[in-house]
Formats: structure tokens, sequence, C-alpha cells
């Protein structure tokens, strides 16, 4: 069985075809399409996975220590040039390096058209921010009440 999109062109392609009809690129089989999906949900996991990173150093560390500023950056640093090695050994066309270190959404959208075709991830990690950023927000809302100095 073979994927429905060529990894080059994003062009619709027909069930039994070897090489996609409008770049003439070879069509990967769908086990190796549903082996590239796997490391994609971690990579949309990113938002939590800093929530809770920065928690952690509130713990650990002091609350201005740059440890916890890093941590997110630090995450999305290791996981996206992890997840591009991964993509290129698979024999995708990978993005660039900036992509995946810098904007996650955006290498994840790009990510998923060259590869699975399945925008699941990428909601997942809109849903996961918009929902820490308004954690965030209504918990500075009621530390700012709590302390209120007027």
């Amino acid at each position: 069985m073979s994927q429905n999109f060529c990894h080059k062109c994003s062009a619709p392609l027909p069930s039994d075809a070897r090489f996609c009809p409008e770049c003439g690129a070879p069509i990967f089989k769908s086990a190796r399409m549903s082996s590239a999906g796997t490391t994609l949900w971690l990579y949309a996991l990113i938002p939590l996975l800093g929530f809770a990173l920065t928690f952690a150093g509130l713990y650990f560390f002091d609350e201005d220590s740059p440890i916890i500023d890093g941590s997110y950056f630090l995450l999305t640093l290791i996981l996206g040039l992890a997840d591009r090695r991964y993509v290129r050994r698979l024999g995708y066309p990978d993005t660039h390096w900036f992509w995946a270190v810098f904007t996650p959404p955006i290498y994840l959208f790009l990510r998923i058209k060259r590869t699975t075709h399945n925008y699941l991830p990428l909601v997942l990690y809109i849903v996961l921010s918009a929902a820490i950023f308004t954690m965030s927000y209504q918990a500075f809302d009621y530390l700012l009440e709590k302390n209120s100095f007027i």
C-alpha cells in the first residue's frame, strides 16, 4: 500500500503509483510513513513537557535562575534536532534546523506536510499551548490579587 500524497511536492497520488506523476519522486511505503509519525507525538507535547520542567525548576532552583528560563528552549532544541535527524534517516526531505529549534509550530506543519499528512499533532500542540498560556495568565492574576499592595 502506498501513501496518498507525494513526500516531495505534496501532489495527490493514485493508489498503485510507484513514482509521483508530478515530480517523479519515488513513493515511500506506508510502514515507513507510520514510523515517521511516532516521534511526532513526542514533539507535539513540548508545551506540556516545558511546563513540567518549569515547575520542577521552581522546586529545585531559585525563581530567577536562568536554568528555569532556558529549560523550555533546551527541550525544544534537543527534541527538534533529534526528530529532524530521525526523519532524515528515514529518507524524507528535511526542513532547515532553524524551524525545529526556534519555531516548533512551523516545524510541525512542514514536517507533517512532508511525511504523514496527519495534522492531529499540530492541533495538540496548539491546544496545549493555549491551555498552558491560559492557566499561566489566570495564575498570574490570582497572585496579583492575593499580594495586592493597594
